[in-house]
């Protein structure tokens, strides 16, 4: 049985010459755009920024907008942070009610 299935491949996909220089020839805005399309915001906003520093001169604006964004918002980081402050400190204050 084992001889079977080690003779059974299924075909590997490569990449031809011609799908390696279109990934190269996007624009960083364009990548960044594709990143966020496809949820992965961290490297999206990493490519926007690399857009609006050395990108092309019309979409370096565009770009900075994107950036801008991307940006993590801080109100909810710190509602976060705050909730979890107060239930810290209750547990505190109910462990030391019960002796």
């Amino acid at each position: 049985m084992r001889g079977l299935y080690s003779k059974v491949r299924a075909p590997m996909a490569r990449k031809s010459k011609a799908d390696e220089a279109g990934v190269s020839q996007q624009s960083p805005l364009r990548r960044a755009r594709a990143a966020l399309a496809a949820g992965n915001a961290r490297r999206a906003r990493q490519l926007a920024a690399e857009a609006a520093a050395s990108g092309p001169e019309p979409e370096r604006a565009e770009a900075r907008k994107l950036a801008q964004q991307l940006e993590p918002d801080l109100q909810p980081l710190l509602v976060v942070g705050a909730v979890l402050i107060l239930i810290i400190v209750a547990a505190w204050l109910a462990i030391l009610r019960h002796p």
